[in-house]
């Protein structure tokens, strides 16, 4: 993408001109958008596949704890409250590390 310099330096005077000045304003205000849009996205991005992981590491403990229950002498059984630490602990340090405020 051009920058506004780059679009009048064959003829800065433009510039100077009050359409072009509240165009180029315009123009500055929908970059802030765009920048501001696209932060969100990569925001959710993440949010997802946080939240996904989160899943999957639940669904394997639940496995494990089946696996424990039909088979109690070959599999050991889930600690479910030392799970639920890390899990709390995981999710403390993803906000403390990404500024969000639980």
């Amino acid at each position: 993408m051009k920058s506004i310099n780059q679009i009048f330096k064959d003829n800065t005077s433009l510039m100077d001109e009050p359409e072009v000045q509240k165009l180029i304003d315009y123009c500055l205000e929908l970059e802030e958008n765009v920048v501001d849009n696209n932060q969100v996205i990569d925001q959710t991005v993440v949010l997802k596949q946080l939240i996904f992981e989160i899943v999957n590491s639940c669904s394997d403990l639940i496995e494990e704890d089946k696996k424990n229950q039909r088979w109690p002498n070959d599999f050991p059984q889930v600690d479910f409250r030392e799970s639920i630490k890390n899990l709390e602990k995981y999710i403390r340090l993803y906000c403390d590390e990404n500024y969000i405020n639980l």
